[in-house]
């Protein structure tokens, strides 16, 4: 039986159409585009994010550069940072040890109460300096963080010169006069039982701040190294 003659036309053009290329691949492969289609799996994304992780890791940030003067005071207060740090699980023992004397045998001490607070004021005092030397102050990060490294010059420079140290002098000003007073005075706790020598611990406050004033002229050193003068 004679096969008809328009269906075998039709027939030899899909064979002949399948057999060449396409208009489409023709084109993409004359623009150099002949590539395999993008990936939008999320094994992409993932990978995508840790190359970008990386690449981030591997960039770290700019850094104020150090002077002779930031290292010597720097080293200073990361010692009295390190040390003091023993005061925060001495505190814990004593918080411990006056939960279990009052609940577990019926007596509170008014002299580890007192003690607590003691601690913990000589532990932040102590602890600010080296926190400030060590940049792990809170920040409003989302401004600072966005700008130029310039840019954060700028701004400590100016907060360091007109904010923190008139802070300093001024609650320097006031905090002898106020040591000085307890310790001619006596001054001990007015609890029966409290602790004495009110003026010792009232001293931990001039001392945080003379060691705040170290980091802080730490830290304006390497600001005005970076801003006007050649980093060492």
């Amino acid at each position: 039986m004679q096969a008809h003659p328009i269906k075998a036309e039709s027939a030899n053009t899909d064979a002949l159409s399948g057999a060449l290329p396409s208009q489409s691949e023709l084109l993409r492969h004359e623009r150099g585009l002949n590539a395999s289609p993008p990936d939008f799996s999320p094994s992409s994304f993932e990978r995508k994010d840790a190359f970008s992780n990386l690449s981030a890791e591997a960039t770290p940030p700019p850094e104020l550069p150090h002077t002779r003067l930031s290292r010597l005071l720097d080293t200073f207060i990361r010692h009295i940072g390190e040390a003091s740090a023993w005061i925060w699980p001495i505190l814990m023992l004593v918080i411990m040890t006056n939960v279990v004397m009052r609940y577990f045998f019926g007596e509170g001490r008014i002299e580890f109460e007192e003690l607590q607070w003691h601690l913990y004021a000589i532990g932040f005092l102590t602890a600010l300096s080296y926190c400030y030397q060590s940049d792990d102050h809170v920040r409003v990060d989302v401004v600072h963080e966005r700008l130029s490294l310039k840019s954060r010059c700028w701004i400590e420079f100016f907060g360091i010169l007109f904010l923190l140290i008139p802070f300093l002098a001024l609650l320097t000003y006031y905090a002898f006069p106020f040591v000085y007073g307890a310790w001619l005075s006596g001054e001990r706790s007015l609890s029966p039982g409290g602790l004495p020598y009110r003026w010792a611990i009232k001293a931990a406050l001039p001392v945080g701040l003379l060691l705040l004033s170290i980091a802080t002229a730490s830290r304006f050193s390497r600001v005005f190294v970076y801003l006007f003068l050649k980093p060492r």
